[in-house]
């Protein structure tokens, strides 16, 4: 079983609901976020990951974007660029 990550999955939850208004969001971190997030497209998604690249002072690279599929996924790309 893979270490739960530092970067708190509620408070990316938390984040992502922030951004998209929504005060009750529920994210099943091991499912697809796109399937999670209706009405999102994919400029919305780049906007969501821009917004959430300055609430954690981070920047996603290409390669990182490309294996991102669910939020425990995010919060680890989170966590690793953090970690330098």
């Amino acid at each position: 079983m893979n270490a739960e990550p530092r970067v708190s999955i509620d408070d990316l939850t938390h984040r992502i609901g922030v951004y998209l208004e929504k005060d009750d969001i529920r994210i099943d971190p091991d499912a697809p976020m796109r399937d999670q997030l209706p009405g999102i497209d994919s400029l919305r998604l780049k906007e969501l990951l821009m917004y959430l690249e300055e609430e954690y002072s981070i920047e996603f690279t290409p390669a990182v974007l490309e294996k991102m599929e669910t939020l425990r996924d995010l919060s680890r790309a989170i966590e690793a660029l953090h970690a330098g």
